[in-house]
């Protein structure tokens, strides 16, 4: 079986500084993980690794069997909210379509299988009433479930998610664990930023720590100790009694 993502003593530089090193990951498809880490830490970094937007320095980087440009047309990237301009005038379908593009070309409009994928996405996210709406009128948590629609569109076997439940509602993210949970049975590898410990035990089944290199890669409870926790957040992370760690955030 071809790996979803396989990764060995990865190293990034941006104009000769290090900004992530000794990174080694292997997942498979329907396998998900988690990257945690401080801000800084080199999770963003990483995803834009997977994506082939940055080379490796040295090591390297095998996405879904090939190299990381070869595989972006397999690979759905879904960033922050907030990194998107909510008052661009564009509707709800027409952003799930975007994760289309790839199949319908940039000077086609959608044919019927295309409207047809959009609308389950939509479904599968609970914001078919909300089709024909502006991106930009929806709640964030919505559009974060929007974000979510457009790369169940896309069809992707690899799908890398920037935070997606920071600042959600409990419904959205109730709603993104039932999807990310449909994904994974039916094959899809998920690869997730997060600074939710608590969302990573929901949402992964492995968990990458991160602090400009790699801390500890592994399935959560081998990853999340409190030793790894203190290496990677330092002072942030308080060990208690009982072995576990709390991250403070002074």
């Amino acid at each position: 079986m071809t790996s979803a993502l396989h990764v060995h003593d990865l190293c990034v530089s941006y104009d000769r500084e290090v900004v992530l090193r000794d990174v080694h990951a292997l997942l498979q498809p329907g396998e998900s993980v988690a990257l945690i880490g401080p801000n800084g830490a080199g999770k963003s970094t990483f995803i834009k690794a997977i994506l082939g937007l940055v080379p490796a320095s040295s090591g390297y980087i095998e996405v879904l069997g090939t190299t990381p440009a070869n595989a972006r047309a397999h690979v759905a990237y879904v960033p922050q909210t907030d990194h998107l301009d909510p008052r661009f005038p564009v509707t709800v379908q027409q952003v799930v379509l975007m994760g289309r593009y790839r199949s319908i070309g940039w000077f086609r409009r959608p044919a019927k299988i295309d409207k047809a994928a959009a609308h389950a996405a939509l479904e599968q996210v609970g914001l078919v009433d909300r089709a024909t709406d502006t991106f930009g009128t929806l709640s964030g948590g919505q559009r974060q479930r929007v974000l979510i629609a457009r790369a169940i569109a896309q069809e992707a076997r690899l799908l890398l998610l920037d935070e997606p439940f920071n600042g959600v509602d409990s419904v959205t993210q109730d709603v993104l664990l039932d999807v990310l949970a449909r994904l994974r049975a039916e094959g899809t590898a998920v690869v997730m930023a997060t600074h939710d410990i608590s969302v990573a035990h929901l949402a992964c089944g492995y968990a990458c720590l991160l602090n400009r290199r790699q801390v500890a890669f592994g399935p959560l409870d081998d990853a999340l100790t409190a030793d790894a926790l203190k290496a990677t957040y330092g002072h942030h992370a308080v060990v208690l009694a009982e072995g576990t760690a709390l991250l403070t955030t002074h």
